[in-house]
């Protein structure tokens, strides 16, 4: 009786593990998707450059205007050097000016293009643009 008990608890013990493994796996393969590089010097974002056309402080908008080659996915806002935050937007190559969102009233807001190369997302901060309210 006693090595039915011990092969039991080896057995739940084998699956528990291979489950947590599982689990673990699947879990950092899902954050490193959202994961965002920020580079400098990439060749990738030598193509990119935005604009600011318009900067409505009390709205927290900011109208940019993608005047590069490539597709910017996302702006990651730095805010008064404080807070930060990240934003969909879609700015197409030589495309149409879109208005960002800010979620927090701003005095200076540094903003990162955020590109997608090969799946992977790359902040191009050299490329960074800096608004002042």
């Amino acid at each position: 009786m006693a090595i039915l008990g011990w092969v039991l608890l080896i057995a739940f013990t084998i699956t528990s593990s291979i489950l947590v493994i599982n689990w673990v796996q699947q879990r950092t393969e899902s954050l490193t998707k959202e994961t965002i590089n920020f580079v400098e010097g990439r060749a990738a974002c030598q193509s990119v450059k935005i604009a600011n056309m318009s900067t409505n402080c009390a709205m927290k908008q900011i109208t940019l205007r993608n005047i590069g080659m490539l597709h910017i996915t996302k702006i990651a806002a730095q805010i008064d050097d404080k807070t930060s935050e990240t934003n969909s937007i879609d700015l197409k190559a030589q495309g149409a000016d879109q208005v960002l969102q800010l979620s927090t009233p701003f005095k200076n807001a540094t903003l990162i293009p955020i590109i997608t190369e090969k799946k992977e997302m790359i902040g191009c901060k050299e490329k960074k643009l800096i608004v002042r309210c």
